[in-house]
């Protein structure tokens, strides 16, 4: 018995070993510009799925006063590709959740295609 029930743990591990060895292949991982970084930092969480989306949460971390890096205002544009082109106010900490596919069963988000800036709005 304890046999079988080992024989069922290595067959099982072997058939999750493919997504445990390509899980880094498929992660999204934008390209940040972030010109204040001294003021606002950025934290990008693993594509996720909720229902038939897939999510990728953002936090926004306003460190300093926006003044401190010499802006009047910050501003942010997120950017994926056929799918997003937003821009918006930092005025303070926030978390955002982004839409990287309208369809879970399809990933064609590419880290080349999404693209996040961050930047004074006015000096």
């Amino acid at each position: 018995m304890e046999v079988l029930m080992s024989i069922r743990y290595v067959a099982l591990f072997v058939l999750m070993l493919p997504l445990f060895v390509n899980a880094g292949e498929d992660e999204v991982s934008p390209v940040i510009n972030n010109d204040i970084s001294e003021c606002v930092s950025l934290d990008i969480s693993k594509p996720y799925p909720y229902k038939n989306l897939t999510l990728i949460d953002m936090s926004i971390d306003v460190k300093k006063v926006i003044g401190y890096c010499g802006c009047k205002s910050a501003m942010a544009n997120i950017r994926i590709d056929g799918i997003l082109d937003e821009n918006f106010a930092v005025k303070e900490s926030r978390k955002i959740a982004l839409v990287t596919s309208f369809d879970n069963t399809i990933n064609n988000i590419q880290k080349e295609n999404m693209t996040l800036d961050i930047r004074c709005g006015s000096y």
